[in-house]
């Protein structure tokens, strides 16, 4: 092991006065393993000794300088008259990712490729070597591990002799600062029409808006037509039901108010966002079916933001499509017994026909039994049933029009008829007849 020191110290002299003292040493690695130390010891005078204590104050400073630029959160750097890198703080070459200034030293930051448009930087440092100006917090933008940075430099010439040699440098990351004014900025542009489009809604919204606070059942907004569903002003509603929405489902009309509330507590359970509802709203005079959806609040779970309309008309609908299905059901049984009429009225031997008469005007088209159609020489008819136009094909032709004018005199004196008309027979097509009508 070998080395040296060197270090200042006062010693006491024989007059018992201190004195200033040069000592270096030297340690040498003797045969054998052992350690020799040399002690030399100098006396200095007065300019020795300040020339001794400037270059130890020197150093001092330039300890604690590197410690500064070496602990400080700042990203430091200075440049030459050529603006380029001469050194970097860590801070600086952490910022960009690099373990060393070797990446840096020598180069500009065009050959760094750090600015998407390098001109504004280039023309400020410029200014800052030519004119000596400083400049403080100057906004701009750079990469930095492959993404797009805010920040914010200052630079200042380096002076020497009256000449500026250099500059140096720091910049900050203002990127987070930046993104949260421009949301700012943002919002304060989109929160005055927000506040607008809110309140067009609330004012002339065809479908019920309002806000319930939950624990108290409390109403905090509400728009007209909330109030035109429950029968009542606005004025009315809140001179007779002041404080909650219970006072006005008192009674008989809470069943309806638990229905809501049973739907609120499920969806909180199962951590649902949002639920819907269908109850019957008691008004003043009458009642109403509404249906909708609520959402709970961002801000606040315990407020839930309603939004219902009248469906009245809805169930109404579907009261009567459920009655409707009620008598589909009834069509088989309907269809077998009609089936069974038509099979006695099929047995008759005679010829039978029905025409059916609906507000006074007749359809057209005659339902007529087996016999008729065995004896008459008609087209073929579907489940019995021939028009009219056909039927009167098959009177003799000096019969028709008597048989049209006399169906038609029940229909007006509401009495029973009988008349004798011919049919043509289906065996020879001679008319057989007379055969009677009533």
């Amino acid at each position: 092991m070998n080395g040296t020191f060197q270090s200042l110290f006062r010693l006491k002299d024989a007059s018992g006065h201190y004195q200033p003292f040069s000592l270096q040493g030297k340690l040498v690695n003797e045969k054998g393993g052992s350690l020799l130390l040399y002690l030399f010891l100098f006396p200095l005078d007065g300019a020795t000794l300040r020339s001794v204590e400037q270059k130890e104050e020197g150093e001092r400073q330039s300890l604690l300088f590197n410690q500064i630029l070496s602990t400080t959160k700042t990203a430091i750097f200075w440049k030459d008259a050529q603006w380029r890198f001469l050194g970097a703080n860590t801070a600086f070459l952490d910022y960009y990712g690099f373990p060393t200034e070797a990446a840096i030293l020598g180069k500009n930051d065009e050959d760094m490729g750090w600015h998407s448009d390098p001109n504004p930087y280039k023309n400020d440092e410029l200014r800052v070597l030519k004119e000596g100006i400083s400049t403080f917090r100057v906004p701009g933008k750079c990469f930095a591990k492959g993404e797009e940075r805010n920040i914010v430099a200052s630079k200042s010439p380096l002076i020497v002799g009256g000449k500026i040699i250099g500059l140096v440098g720091s910049f900050e990351d203002v990127t987070l600062e930046t993104r949260q004014k421009e949301e700012i900025a943002k919002l304060n542009v989109e929160l005055p029409r927000r506040v607008h489009e809110h309140e067009r809604l609330m004012a002339t919204s065809a479908v019920a808006i309002a806000t319930i606070h939950l624990p108290d059942l409390s109403l905090l907004e509400a728009n007209d037509t909330v109030y035109e569903m429950l029968g009542l002003s606005r004025n009315e509603a809140q001179a007779q039901y002041p404080h909650s929405l219970k006072e006005f489902f008192a009674g008989e009309r809470g069943q309806e108010l638990d229905r809501f509330l049973l739907e609120a507590r499920s969806a909180i359970e199962q951590k649902k966002p949002s639920f819907s509802f269908t109850f019957h709203l008691p008004r003043k005079k009458d009642s109403l079916w509404v249906s909708g959806a609520a959402s709970f609040s961002a801000e606040d779970q315990s407020d839930v933001v309603v939004v219902y309309r009248d469906a009245t008309d809805i169930m109404e609908t579907q009261r009567r499509l459920s009655l409707a299905e009620n008598e589909a059901k009834k069509v088989p049984t309907l269809s077998e017994e009609n089936a069974r009429l038509n099979s006695m009225i099929d047995g008759v031997p005679s010829g039978l026909g029905t025409l059916q008469i609906i507000d006074g005007v007749p359809a057209d088209q005659i339902q007529l039994n087996q016999f008729f159609f065995s004896r008459v020489d008609a087209p073929s008819a579907k489940d019995g049933f021939l028009s009219v136009s056909a039927f009167l094909e098959c009177l003799h032709p000096e019969d028709r029009d008597n048989f049209a004018l006399a169906y038609r005199n029940p229909l007006r004196d509401k009495h029973l008829l009988a008349k004798q008309f011919r049919f043509r027979s289906r065996t020879n097509g001679a008319y057989l007849g007379p055969a009677s009508a009533r």
